[in-house]
């Protein structure tokens, strides 16, 4: 594209904008028809003209109106001015409705056209005039609900999970087994064959909070091993709850030497030390298999605790071999299941531990929740978690890993190849997500909107633009994701 053509197009975006801005004062105003905009013309004027031109007003404003819904949906403003004249629309002009579904079954249903970039300006700007929107070189066409999310902890549910949330069921006894047969499923997610399963009800965020407490008494030297960003509001959150946090952060390596970590352990002697296996905030991978031992045979008074959030189900997780005393995530992150609970492994000594601060909430302890029998666990988020356990099991723990990790490999390639820098240190990136910036000359802000609008959804974090890749996304997704980014045109 020469530069005179890249200027062109930012002016056709522009009066794109400066048009829907337009059409929204008339919404607002209760009128979205207007005689001004020929793609808008009322349903009786429409129908009042000769019949091909009668089928093509119908045509421009039908594309339209269902962009807007669509692009308002994706946003999260429905706008409802539209939908009552697209719905009032299909109704009044039946003949050319029925002409729409018999094109539409013959495989040609009607679509945005596409901007000829190469035509002189003003032609490409009396194109967006004539049909109120466009489609830039190589757009989609969007369509309505076709929603792709990745966003860390808002990934799409499979179709399995959706329909078991609605589960009805007759007794608490139903629960209580989809309740054991999900603990049973958890123990193998984890890596343990001797830990407890807790299953608390709350949000993802509600795990640190528990972790903390139920590892470390008020006043306790925890000590929190940052990859990341993420590491300083664990140390934060360590602080609020009344101990005393002591945050070691990795080099630029991505990795926390093996020296210092030992000399800081000797040091401090924590009683607890707190490890986010996959930090959230730049997609970096902890090496645990490195700090485990090392931890254990120099303080194994210490409790080992490990944020597996971003990590369990799609990595494998060694609670026995770690011998850690507290692996948590959530229901929804990596595991495919509905967002509102607290999933983790106990060890048998922490499992005996009470929480000896009294202002803290008997919700709080992991010991209450250890078992199905009287748990009031959420039924939907049960038999939820329990459609997802499932599909992981039949797929298989180390197939469903090995393709986690193949994704995760493709993904990262696409991304340098669009010039986009992954934010993880090499040799640290995640199988379940990667953080990255795009190139010179772009912010993540800008890329995160511009693709919510066309209906896809990724994260946004201090390192850069978060894509969640795990559970139910697959290549297929990956693929409309950087076809898009191309289409943007983004500098």
């Amino acid at each position: 594209m020469t530069d005179e053509q890249g200027q062109d197009l930012q002016a056709v975006r522009d009066e794109v904008e400066k048009l829907w801005q337009s059409v929204l004062e008339h919404a607002a105003a209760g009128a979205v028809s207007s005689d001004d905009m020929p793609f808008l013309l009322p349903n009786t004027k429409i129908a009042q003209l000769e019949p091909e031109e009668s089928w093509q007003a119908y045509v421009r404003k039908r594309l339209f109106l269902e962009y807007a819904v669509a692009a308002g949906r994706r946003v999260g403003h429905p706008l409802d001015a539209f939908v009552r004249e697209l719905d009032h629309m299909v109704r009044a002009l039946m003949p050319l409705t029925q002409r729409w579904q018999e094109v539409s079954e013959a495989g040609d249903t009607p679509v945005l056209p596409h901007l000829d970039d190469t035509l002189p300006l003003e032609e490409q700007l009396a194109a967006v005039r004539y049909n109120g929107a466009v489609l830039f070189p190589d757009e989609e066409q969007p369509e309505l609900g076709k929603h792709l999310l990745l966003t860390p902890f808002h990934t799409r549910l499979a179709d399995e999970v959706r329909r078991a949330a609605a589960t009805p069921f007759e007794s608490w006894s139903d629960v209580e087994r989809a309740d054991a047969e999900c603990r049973d499923g958890l123990m193998p997610m984890f890596g343990t064959e001797q830990g407890r399963i807790a299953v608390v009800p709350g949000a993802a965020s509600l795990g640190v909070e528990v972790a903390i407490v139920t590892a470390s008494a008020p006043g306790g030297f925890v000590l929190v091993l940052g990859h990341g960003p993420g590491g300083q509001r664990v140390a934060d959150i360590v602080s609020r709850r009344g101990r005393v946090a002591d945050l070691l952060s990795a080099d630029a390596s991505g990795r926390i030497d093996s020296g210092v970590l030992q000399e800081r352990l000797l040091e401090t002697h924590p009683s607890a030390v707190v490890i986010t296996h996959v930090d959230a905030e730049n997609g970096a991978l902890a090496p645990i298999d490195t700090y485990a031992p090392v931890i254990s045979s120099l303080v194994p008074d210490a409790m080992l605790v490990i944020d597996g959030t971003m990590a369990t189900g799609c990595l494998p997780q060694r609670a026995d071999e770690w011998h850690a005393d507290l692996i948590f995530t959530d229901s929804a992150s990596s595991l495919g299941g509905c967002a509102g609970m607290v999933l983790a492994a106990l060890s048998g000594r922490l499992y005996e531990r009470r929480v000896r601060n009294y202002a803290v909430p008997l919700y709080i302890e992991l010991s209450r929740w250890s078992t199905p029998t009287d748990a009031e666990v959420p039924p939907a988020l049960v038999f939820a978690l329990r459609a997802a356990l499932r599909g992981l099991a039949g797929e298989g723990l180390p197939e469903h890993y090995a393709r986690c990790e193949q994704i995760a490999a493709a993904f990262r390639e696409e991304a340098s190849a669009h010039g986009y820098t992954v934010a993880a240190p090499a040799g640290c990136e995640s199988a379940g997500m990667t953080v990255m910036t795009p190139p010179h000359g772009v912010t993540a802000e800008d890329v995160r909107d511009r693709l919510l609008h066309k209906g896809i959804e990724v994260g946004l974090t201090t390192a850069g633009i978060a894509v969640m890749h795990n559970g139910s996304v697959g290549t297929a997704d990956l693929g409309r994701f950087w076809h898009t980014v191309e289409a943007l045109r983004l500098p």
